[in-house]
């Protein structure tokens, strides 16, 4: 890995540690991406809302090392409870 790739991959890695709302934005969009392709393609008893969250999760403490279940977004995610900034 060049030494300019290092450098922006660490840049977005510690805002995404520093700013828990830049971390569910890269969340949200992967979640989303997830979910638009798997909708119609599972079974309807399967929650594809919950999957696709999931996923995301996986894929951001795997890219970033950055565990999104610990915020107050992700705990406000599966109920009414939705936070806004």
């Amino acid at each position: 890995m060049s030494e300019k790739i290092k450098n922006a991959f660490d840049t977005l890695q510690n805002e995404i540690h520093a700013d828990a709302g830049y971390a569910w934005s890269w969340h949200c969009n992967i979640a989303m991406n997830i979910f638009d392709e798997l909708c119609g393609k599972l079974p309807l008893d399967l929650n594809v809302h919950r999957l696709s969250n999931d996923a995301a999760a996986r894929v951001i403490q795997e890219t970033f090392d950055y565990d999104i279940k610990q915020t107050v977004y992700w705990a406000g995610l599966f109920n009414d409870n939705h936070i806004e900034d």
